[in-house]
């Protein structure tokens, strides 16, 4: 593993019971004392956010977190929003590292994630089909192989994950509207996508024909980064991720307390899911093309996309390409509800 670790950064708003957690399950991993953190400290958008924003602002300022290298407070001084805070702590990021780790507030590590995450971006480094590297690990069953660590194509977990700069530089410069629809056109790669992953080849068509306003950078022609896009860089790239076969991540947004995930409860499948618990990891990636197949196989029957929900994505396609844009599709069923004397305006996004 290289000297130098990666730094992490974390966006953070008024959850101080989750970003304690997190905080607290970083300074458990050996690594804490040789890794910068920075924390981006978003300012609240309205006081139903003030006493927790307060919480934590008091906790960052008083906290010990001497177990790290470096522990450096970003606050924001007017509302950037989950999005835009987490896009400046990636510019502030690529200014100064050729690497860097990602995470929200929500997210536990376990003992081992920063060696691994670390370990994973050397690999990164010396592979370019080797996208970025996840902490987090679906709960399947994965293919026969005595390997512990996966790598996927055509997915992406956000929950933790490490990328190098040039991956990052060139995701953003490579993933755009243009992008998009030149492989639109393409019914041979689309039925390649289909086949590596049914839920994000759904993403590919109908999530940026519906809902493209959150895909898009603010200049409305480049993709942010999200599950979503990532995974759709993917399969357009032909790279692929990192991935361990145990979890380093249990999540515990799904409490309804945040932006990104649903949910209602602190307890549930995320917030209790097994993480690994040594303080050491060694990659042993033993993939066989079979143990890979499986290991492909066995993400896309966890997400459980109904084959009419891929006839409607292919016939959506094929109304993009009669009508030629988003646009006039999106147009075009705002006529039919009016016709239909319907006020449905949930896709006209």
């Amino acid at each position: 593993m290289s000297t130098t670790c990666a730094p992490v950064f974390i966006t953070t708003l008024n959850r101080e019971k989750h970003l304690k957690r997190l905080i607290s399950s970083l300074k458990n991993n050996p690594l804490a004392g040789r890794t910068d953190v920075y924390v981006g400290l978003d300012y609240p958008p309205s006081e139903k956010y003030r006493e927790g924003y307060e919480e934590v602002l008091a906790y960052l300022e008083e906290g010990d977190f001497s177990d790290f290298r470096s522990f450096n407070v970003i606050k924001r001084e007017e509302n950037f929003g989950p999005v835009r805070n987490s896009d400046d702590l990636k510019r502030l990021a690529g200014e100064r590292y050729d690497r860097w780790i990602m995470t929200e507030d929500d997210n536990e590590f376990s003992p081992c994630f920063l060696k691994y995450i670390n370990d994973g971006l050397e690999m990164c480094e010396k592979d370019p089909s080797l996208y970025a590297v996840c902490g987090y690990s679906y709960p399947v069953k994965w293919g026969e192989d005595p390997g512990n660590t996966v790598t996927l194509d055509g997915m992406f977990a956000s929950y933790g994950y490490g990328i190098l700069k040039k991956n990052y530089d060139s995701f953003m410069s490579e993933m755009t509207l243009d992008a998009w629809k030149k492989a639109m056109k393409d019914r041979r790669l689309l039925e390649k996508m289909e086949s590596i992953n049914r839920l994000n080849f759904n993403d590919f068509v109908s999530g940026v024909m519906n809902y493209s306003p959150y895909l898009l950078a603010a200049d409305g022609f480049h993709f942010r980064q999200s599950d979503m896009s990532q995974g759709m860089y993917l399969m357009l790239s032909g790279k692929h991720i990192l991935m361990p076969k145990v979890s380093m991540v249990r999540n515990w947004g799904f409490d309804g307390s945040g932006v990104n995930c649903g949910g209602s409860s602190e307890r549930n499948e995320f917030s209790e899911m097994e993480i690994g618990t040594s303080p050491d990891f060694d990659i042993r990636l033993m993939e066989t093309e079979d143990s890979h197949r499986e290991d492909q196989r066995a993400v896309d029957r966890y997400f459980r996309v109904k084959d009419e929900t891929l006839k409607n994505a292919w016939r959506m396609r094929t109304l993009y390409r009669i009508l030629g844009s988003r646009e006039r599709y999106h147009g075009l069923g705002r006529f039919l509800r009016r016709f239909r004397g319907g006020n449905n305006t949930e896709h006209d996004q």
